[in-house]
């Protein structure tokens, strides 16, 4: 098997380490991929690509979570590693699905910001999880004649964009 792992130059060394603990933990599940590893504005995003497209299945997992569960692993083991103050949290990406998940709910949000905006009204959205909530939250930060937050609590919470 060879596995690889690719680091830009910009990296904090915890995607170095958070790169080649998933590389490992994928070898051993018998998976071959590519990993990059690159940081964005607060976080440490790895990009997974395995050599068998058929692997997919297998990393992502039923409903995300498998990835959630390796995503959450990693996360616990950096956050015993390195000083919880600067390290950032890793978010996994597995052959593109989570960023073009992120347009989809981004072109969503504008959507739905439209419609709040033109009848200025404020409209909920349920049934999201805690990362959609955050990628709708970020996807309306930019317009300043609206706002965004979150009701309730566990699996009542609610995201409402406010026109």
């Amino acid at each position: 098997m060879s596995e690889e792992t690719i680091v830009e130059d910009n990296t904090l060394d915890q995607g170095v380490v958070a790169a080649d603990f998933l590389t490992t933990i994928l070898s051993l599940s018998g998976i071959e991929t590519t990993i990059t590893a690159s940081e964005e504005s607060n976080r440490i995003r790895l990009n997974v690509t395995p050599v068998d497209s058929d692997d997919i299945g297998l990393i992502v997992g039923v409903q995300g979570r498998t990835r959630n569960s390796y995503q959450l692993l990693l996360n616990r083991m950096l956050g015993k590693s390195f000083d919880r103050d600067s390290s950032k949290p890793v978010s996994i990406d597995v052959g593109g699905l989570i960023e073009e998940r992120e347009e989809r709910l981004g072109e969503m949000a504008k959507r739905i910001a439209e419609s709040a905006r033109s009848q200025t009204m404020q409209i909920e959205l349920t049934g999201m999880n805690a990362a959609d909530r955050r990628m709708v939250h970020m996807a309306l930060s930019e317009e300043s004649d609206l706002s965004t937050y979150s009701t309730n609590e566990g699996i009542a919470r609610r995201l409402v964009i406010v026109g």
